[in-house]
């Protein structure tokens, strides 16, 4: 919950909470100490899905017929790389994962003579304001397909 929906929920303005957090210090480490319980409460679930796995029903007709054991892949990478930084983590500044990468479809309808291409690429970028792929039915900007 955030702290916009916990001040609706009571009552208190979203600005009273920002001026005691510079005004009060005991409002403060209260506050500090219930987000450190709220993120135990999250590592926990974490690793409890990463590790141990979360019973989920197998269904069958609408029925639910027997159980298997889910784990979560990607929670695991996350929890393994706090735990391990200097092993898992990517630092290095020249790691790259790819240059452009594409793919073309040619679609063509039962019964047409000229078939349609479409052109998927892909192209790592550090920019957050550059899109990361491109698909239309001409050759993306640039001329790389």
């Amino acid at each position: 919950m955030g702290i916009k929906r916990a001040a609706a929920l009571s009552g208190v303005s979203r600005t009273a909470h920002y001026d005691w957090m510079k005004a009060d210090r005991r409002y403060r480490e209260c506050f500090e100490r219930a987000r450190e319980m709220i993120a135990d409460r999250a590592e926990a679930e974490v690793w409890r899905r990463a590790f141990r796995g979360v019973d989920m029903p197998l269904h069958w007709r609408g029925e639910i017929t027997g159980w298997y054991k889910a784990y979560s892949d990607a929670l695991a990478v996350f929890a393994v790389r706090a735990l391990k930084p200097e092993v898992y983590r990517r630092t290095d500044p020249d790691f790259e994962i790819g240059g452009p990468t594409s793919i073309e479809i040619t679609i063509k309808k039962e019964g047409e003579e000229e078939a349609r291409s479409l052109t998927a690429v892909s192209m790592a970028t550090h920019d957050p304001s550059v899109s990361s792929a491109y698909a239309s039915s001409a050759p993306p900007p640039g001329g790389v397909s």
